[in-house]
C-alpha cells in the first residue's frame, strides 16, 4: 500500500508536470517546457529505477543510471544555451528542486497512513467491543459498542479522507502549474469614491 501511494503520487505530479508543458508549449516557450516538464519526467523515473532495482526487472539499474543523467544534465545546462547572463547557472538551483519532488511524492504516504490508521482504530474498537465477554449482556454491549464506535471510524476516515485528498490537490497537484493570473474580483456594488451632492432649488 505504501509503494502503491508513492507510485500514485508520480502519476498525480507527472499529470501536473503535464499540465505545466502544455502551458508553456501554448505560450511558444517550449524550450521551458523540456527543462522544466520534460526532463524532470527522466530524472524522476531514472531515480526510481535506481531505487526499485532489478526487483523491477532485470536492467532497470541500467536504465536508471542513465535516465537520470540525461534529466539531471539537461537540467543543469539546458539554460546555459537559453538563459541570458546570471541566468545561465540558475539550471543548478533548478536541479536542487529534486528534494521538493522527493517531498512531495513522499507526501502521498499519507494515503497509506490514513488507511493504517483506520484499519488499527478498528481492531482496538473491536479488541473493546469483545472485553463484555460472551454472555447475553456482553452479545448486546458487543453489537452497541461496535456499531457506534465504527460508525465513529467510518465518519474519522472520511473526514481524513476529504482533508488529505484537497491537500494534495491544491498543494502538490496544483502547485506545479497553477498561477495566481485573471480579472480582480470587483463585487456588484455602489461605486461610493465619489459623490456627487445635487442641491435642488426650492
Amino acid at each position: 500500500m505504501l509503494a502503491f501511494s508513492c507510485i500514485f503520487g508520480v502519476f498525480h505530479l507527472f499529470v501536473a508536470l503535464g499540465v505545466k508543458a502544455y502551458g508553456l508549449i501554448r505560450d511558444g516557450r517550449v524550450a521551458d517546457a523540456v527543462g522544466d516538464a520534460f526532463l524532470w519526467y527522466f530524472l524522476i523515473v531514472g531515480l526510481g529505477l535506481l531505487l526499485g532495482g532489478d526487483f523491477l526487472f532485470a536492467g532497470a539499474p541500467e536504465i536508471g543510471k542513465w535516465l537520470a543523467i540525461i534529466g539531471a544534465g539537461g537540467i543543469v545546462l539546458l539554460p546555459v544555451f537559453t538563459g541570458k547572463g546570471a541566468g545561465k547557472a540558475v539550471g543548478l538551483w533548478k536541479l536542487y528542486g529534486i528534494t521538493n519532488y522527493l517531498a512531495d511524492i513522499l507526501s502521498y504516504a499519507r494515503l497509506f497512513a490514513l488507511c493504517l490508521a483506520g484499519t488499527v482504530i478498528a481492531q482496538v474498537f473491536n479488541t473493546i467491543a469483545a472485553l463484555f465477554g460472551s454472555s447475553l449482556i456482553g452479545i448486546v454491549l458487543f453489537i452497541i459498542v461496535v456499531v457506534i464506535a465504527h460508525v465513529f471510524n467510518f465518519l474519522l476516515s472520511g473526514l481524513g479522507a476529504f482533508v488529505h485528498a484537497i491537500r494534495l490537490q491544491y498543494v502538490e497537484f496544483f502547485g506545479k502549474f497553477f498561477e495566481g493570473k485573471g480579472t480582480p474580483f470587483q463585487p456588484f456594488m455602489k461605486n461610493t469614491k465619489y459623490v456627487i451632492i445635487v442641491k435642488e432649488e426650492n
